[in-house]
């Protein structure tokens, strides 16, 4: 996960100046087929740790995603946005 911030960041400082904008989205544990071999137990840390107690689906990430591609964001680059629902790391 370091390496994929480190080079948003970097990628931000080469493609500004030609007006591309590079972010990152980093999601806490999405229930979707491919979590499914996650033991129950670290499913259920993650659920209890989050501000918001539910499982995380698709679509809670694909809004930041939807926003990070508008207009909206034109001025945000460089970033590494938590889609998470307020998981807390102890």
């Amino acid at each position: 996960k370091g390496a994929v911030i480190a080079m948003t960041r970097s990628l931000s400082r080469e493609l500004g100046a030609e007006n591309i904008t590079v972010n990152a989205i980093a999601p806490g544990l999405v229930d979707v087929e491919a979590t499914q071999y996650v033991p129950a137990e670290r499913h259920a840390l993650y659920v209890n740790q989050r501000a918001i107690q539910r499982a995380q689906l698709p679509e809670d990430v694909s809004g930041a995603l939807v926003y990070l591609v508008s207009d909206g964001a034109r001025f945000v680059t460089g970033q590494t946005l938590a889609v998470n629902g307020g998981f807390v790391t102890h």
